[in-house]
C-alpha cells in the first residue's frame, strides 16, 4: 500500500489545458463579440450581455477580489453582490501577473514558470482589436513610475477611455499600492473599508458611464496563512537544491539535480505533504494554509493568492449596463400628447 501511494505521489501533476470557465473564457467571448476567431469556448454567462451590442464595454479586473473576500466585507445589498452574474474560477495559478496575461493574450502559457515572459511573443486582445477595426481598445494598469493617487484616479482613466464617439473596449486592472489586504488579511477593518471603498468607486464609474457594458472580476482570491521559512526551518531541503527557488506567491519551482529528485520529493511530501501539490517538474502549488518562504529576510504576508484552495481560485463575475435614457422618444410622445389635448379642447370649447 505504501509502495502505491510513492507511486501516485510521483505522477501526480496539473493539466492546465483542463480549466472551464475562467477569465480566459471571458476574453474569448470579448473577441468573439468582435468577429475575432478564439481557439477557446466562450463564457456563456457573458455571451447574452455581449449580443445586446453596447458601443461601450469595459472589463475591470480588481486584484485579490475573491468569492472569499466578498463574503467577508460585504453584504447582500451592496453593488457588487446585487451585480452578480456568476460565480467562477481565476486561471491556475492564482497569481496577479499569470491571470491578467492569461485574459491579455488568452493564453495559458504564462501560468508556468517555465513559460513566463512567453506572452510578449503573442498578440494581445488589444491589439487584435485595434487591427480588427470594429472598435478602439485601450488597457489601463498601474504605472509604477507615476501610480494612481487613488481607485478614483484609476475611475476616471477609465471614464476617459469612453470619451469618444468610437465604438470602445476597455480593459483595467486595478492593483493597489498599499496591499491592505496581503499585509493585514482580509478579515480586518482596514480591509473592510478597503473594500468598501472599491464597491462605491465602481458603483459610481458604472452610474457615470452611458451606454456602457462592465464586467468586474478578481484577478485572484485570497487564503489568509501561516508563515514558514525554508532556509531556516528546512536546511535539508535547500542541500538538495541546485539553486534557490523561484517563489511567486502560493506557487514555488525548486530546482534539484537528477541525483537528488528522489531525496527531495520524499523530504519535500514528508514535510509539506498536507500543504503542497508537487508536481513532476518540482512546481509546487499550496492547497493548505502553511506557505514557503524562503528566508526570513524576506517580506511576509498575512494573505496571498498563487495556491489552488477555493478561497485563491473562485473569484466574482459582477456585471452592469448603463442603458442610454430615451429622451427621444420621451419628447416624441410627449409632443404627442400636447397636440392631442390641444385639438381635443378645440374641440370642446
Amino acid at each position: 500500500m505504501k509502495k502505491a501511494k510513492e507511486t501516485a505521489k510521483k505522477s501526480e501533476k496539473y493539466d492546465f489545458t483542463l480549466q472551464e470557465d475562467t477569465s480566459l473564457n471571458l476574453a474569448a467571448s470579448i473577441l468573439k463579440h468582435y468577429g475575432i476567431e478564439s481557439e477557446n469556448s466562450g463564457l456563456s454567462q457573458a455571451d447574452g450581455l455581449l449580443a445586446r451590442n453596447y458601443p461601450h464595454i469595459v472589463v475591470v479586473m480588481i486584484e485579490n477580489l475573491g468569492m472569499k473576500v466578498m463574503e467577508e466585507n460585504l453584504n447582500y445589498r451592496d453593488f457588487f453582490n446585487r451585480h452578480l452574474l456568476t460565480d467562477y474560477k481565476c486561471t491556475f495559478p492564482g497569481t496577479s501577473r499569470a491571470n491578467k496575461e492569461a485574459f491579455l493574450y488568452e493564453s495559458l502559457s504564462s501560468a508556468t514558470f517555465k513559460d513566463k515572459g512567453k506572452t510578449e511573443e503573442k498578440e494581445s486582445i488589444i491589439e487584435k482589436i485595434n487591427k480588427s477595426g470594429k472598435a478602439k481598445a485601450e488597457f489601463i494598469e498601474q504605472d509604477h513610475s507615476a501610480p494612481f493617487k487613488s481607485i478614483y484616479d484609476f475611475t476616471g482613466k477609465i471614464k476617459k477611455s469612453l470619451k469618444t464617439n468610437e465604438d470602445t473596449f476597455t480593459f483595467a486592472v486595478w492593483t493597489s499600492q498599499e496591499k491592505v489586504l496581503n499585509d493585514q488579511g482580509f478579515k480586518t477593518k482596514e480591509a473592510n473599508k478597503y473594500i468598501n471603498e472599491i464597491n462605491t468607486a465602481i458603483y459610481d464609474l458604472c452610474e457615470d458611464c452611458k451606454n456602457t457594458l462592465f464586467f468586474i472580476t478578481g484577478d485572484h482570491g485570497l487564503k489568509e496563512i501561516q508563515n514558514v521559512f525554508l532556509e531556516e526551518d528546512y536546511p535539508e531541503l535547500m542541500e538538495l537544491q541546485e539553486k534557490a527557488p523561484l517563489i511567486e506567491e502560493r506557487s514555488i519551482q525548486f530546482f534539484v539535480s537528477s541525483k537528488n529528485q528522489k531525496k527531495f520529493r520524499e523530504m519535500f511530501n514528508r514535510f509539506f505533504e498536507e500543504d503542497y501539490l508537487l508536481t513532476e517538474d518540482f512546481t509546487a502549488y499550496a492547497k493548505g494554509s502553511r506557505t514557503i518562504v524562503l528566508n526570513k529576510k524576506e517580506k511576509t504576508f498575512r494573505a496571498l493568492g498563487g495556491g489552488i484552495t477555493e478561497d485563491e481560485l473562485k473569484i466574482p463575475l459582477i456585471w452592469y449596463e448603463n442603458k442610454p435614457k430615451k429622451t427621444g422618444l420621451i419628447i416624441y410622445y410627449t409632443i404627442i400628447a400636447l397636440i392631442v389635448f390641444f385639438i381635443g379642447y378645440l374641440i370642446f370649447v
